[in-house]
């Protein structure tokens, strides 16, 4: 069992609300919707290795109804010329074969959206599905599971509705010089604006081996698939 979350995080270091202490060989352990939703809250430790131990159920995180919406790891910022401004995510996020279910977020203008907002150099999502997610956004930078990649995505999928302005993808918004392997994704990906995939709303330099999507996709132009706009 995690350790009991809810709690007022004051000053706490995050190693004294989850397991763990964030290495790699002694990740951060969550268990729990509580324990996910705190990792936002700790950008000093978005550099970290995190591990998922159940699957985790989101549906008192969606910002409805009185409900608190859910924290965005590394939600970020887009400049106008492609490249994070703020704390990406550059750790290790290790689904270890579990599902997040419900995944709602409404993404900000010029924010990054998904589970997480944007994925750095050199780091990692791996062996994670996110059922039935629901996503919506106006900007761009929008995707299921990464709003923004430039790090490894490997073996994960999503499944559900999202939608935004422009670079929306059913797993990855904008993919820029990232690695996507072994993943899908399934549902509905619409845009206002151009670059909307399946997959990938929008590729530059990146490399998709593996994957396949069977998502209805629709936007303004520049529609794929699987992925969207390239350069």
């Amino acid at each position: 069992m995690g350790r009991p979350a809810g709690e007022a995080i004051g000053l706490s270091p995050l190693s004294d609300l989850l397991l763990g202490t964030g290495t790699g060989s002694d990740p951060f352990l969550i268990f729990t919707a509580e324990e996910l939703n705190m990792v936002g809250l700790f950008p000093c430790e978005w550099d970290k290795h995190f591990r998922l131990m159940a699957d985790i159920d989101l549906s008192g995180f969606d910002g409805k109804e009185g409900r608190p919406a859910l924290n965005i790891i590394a939600p970020d910022e887009l400049s106008w010329y492609g490249y994070l401004m703020e704390t990406p995510f550059t750790g290790i996020f290790d689904g270890n074969g579990h599902r997040i279910w419900h995944l709602t977020v409404a993404v900000k203008d010029r924010e990054c959206g998904g589970l997480i907002g944007g994925l750095g150099r050199g780091a990692e999502v791996k062996d994670l599905g996110v059922v039935d997610v629901n996503i919506t956004g106006s900007g761009h930078c929008v995707g299921g599971l990464l709003g923004f990649n430039e790090g490894n995505v490997t073996n994960c999928y999503s499944t559900g509705t999202v939608t935004g302005g422009g670079s929306v993808g059913g797993l990855v918004g904008w993919d820029n010089y990232g690695n996507i392997a072994l993943s899908y994704s399934t549902g509905t990906v619409t845009a206002t604006g151009n670059d909307v995939g399946g997959l990938v709303g929008y590729n530059i330099g990146g490399t998709v081996t593996h994957c396949y999507s069977t998502s209805a996709v629709s936007g303004n132009g520049t529609v794929g698939g699987l992925i969207g706009g390239t350069r």
